[in-house]
């Protein structure tokens, strides 16, 4: 667990972040990527994405990041 800082007007994605701390332990599972974002009206909402997917290129699940999102790797 850790807090990162998005550099300001820079465009980071899920795999910016997940290099940035150093990627995942063997016991990560990588299928299901939980972001959990911050809404204007103070609500949370889900997003997932499977990051094996990332790694093979599709840049649809590389979720472009916001400020205040939180990311949970079970």
């Amino acid at each position: 667990p850790s807090i990162f800082e998005l550099k300001p007007g820079a465009e980071e994605k899920l795999s910016d972040l997940i290099n940035l701390a150093g990627g995942f332990t063997e016991f990560a599972y990588l299928d299901k990527l939980e972001v959990s974002r911050l809404q204007k009206d103070g609500h949370r909402t889900l997003l997932y994405a499977d990051f094996d997917k990332i790694v093979k290129g599709d840049s649809t699940e590389d979720i472009p990041l916001a400020n205040e999102d939180k990311i949970m790797v079970y």
